[in-house]
């Protein structure tokens, strides 16, 4: 049953790998048995003590796996292939803490300054709608709403859970961002093909940041941005109504169309813009402003644009860049017109 529900229903979850997991801790456990046999209670407690104990699986965690079984237990009852479906009874998890610890205004600019890429628009995707990073792996540009400035979080055909996907309002800083790069397909995706992990080069930027050492409010995450902002909205005074709404929990306003009113999500919006300019303080001078950054950094801006992406090219081929002396390292240019933002250097 369970190697079934995997082939026709699990591998196409929203987290195949994790599902994958949870399959295979009831295959190994249970092996031949019935679903009957699996399901008893006692064979259930042996299961969650093995989890708990050998495993080291946290309540949360334990409750997640089960979940899968219940599922499978489920599905395999809506077609007829057992006669009920036994309830599976979960543990007690209580409040949990918000995951993610939150960062400082400086520890958001330095890490942001070690993004690279698909990497990079994710995280300011995070701070912009403080949606979670699934949503934000999952988005196309179809959910993007540049003439209402609208981010449609939960795709069309998509289900809403108790995990809710909002409509939210695009900050001013987001939407600078986000109108050259649009496009069709997955919004966060490298070499044109969605992006499915980015725990690599996450940990990487994290630890050059100096924040992959967890503190005693936690490890910072990328839900951490959501953390963030969420502490950040209420201590800007922002209505709770609207902070629910942007965090798609239970109470924000949910009915139909409000998306359209005038002053949806205002305070919100106004808030994330101001963390964002918080974290970049703009120059305060009339002179044109003298952006540097690494090479690295302008290989990174070139290959979100589609643009060739290599040092040797904009060196040869640029007279700009051949006067002010670009190398790999850095270079110094005057901003003499800015029609579209860029994203502060490192």
């Amino acid at each position: 049953m369970i190697a079934r529900y995997w082939n026709e229903r699990g591998q196409f979850t929203s987290h195949p790998s994790t599902t994958n997991t949870h399959c295979n801790y009831w295959l190994n456990f249970f092996g031949e048995k019935s679903v009957a046999e699996a399901t008893a209670f006692a064979e259930q407690e042996r299961f969650k003590t093995f989890l708990q104990d050998e495993q080291g699986a946290g309540p949360q965690t334990v409750n997640n796996i089960l979940s899968t079984g219940r599922a499978a237990v489920r599905a395999a009852w809506k077609k007829g292939e057992i006669p009920s479906a036994p309830p599976l009874s979960l543990l007690p998890v209580g409040d949990q803490d918000p995951m993610g610890r939150p960062v400082s205004l400086e520890e958001g600019h330095r890490l942001l300054s070690e993004l690279r890429d698909h990497v990079w628009l994710l995280n300011v995707l995070l701070i912009g709608t403080l949606a979670r990073p699934s949503a934000i792996m999952q988005m196309d540009w179809s959910q993007m709403d540049f003439e209402a400035d609208l981010i449609y979080l939960n795709k069309p055909g998509r289900k809403q859970n108790k995990k809710r996907r909002p409509v939210v309002k695009m900050p001013p800083f987001l939407k600078a961002i986000l109108l050259p790069l649009r496009g069709e397909g997955p919004v966060v995706s490298f070499k044109g093909e969605a992006v499915k992990s980015v725990r690599t080069a996450w940990r990487q930027a994290r630890k050059r940041a100096k924040l992959h050492i967890p503190t005693a409010e936690g490890a910072v995450t990328l839900y951490s941005w959501r953390h963030t902002l969420g502490r950040w909205l209420r201590a800007r005074g922002v209505k709770k109504w609207e902070v629910q709404g942007q965090l798609g929990h239970g109470g924000g306003v949910t009915e139909r169309y409000a998306e359209f009113d005038p002053e949806f999500q205002k305070e919100a919006v106004a808030a994330i813009e101001a963390f964002w300019r918080a974290m970049y303080p703009e120059r305060a001078s009339s002179e044109p402003a003298i952006w540097e950054m690494s090479g690295n950094y302008l290989i990174s801006w070139c290959r979100l644009r589609g643009l060739n992406s290599r040092p040797s090219v904009y060196k040869s081929e640029c007279p700009a860049f051949r006067m002010l002396g670009f190398t790999k390292k850095s270079v110094q240019f005057k901003l003499i017109s800015l029609s579209v933002y860029h994203p502060p250097a490192p």
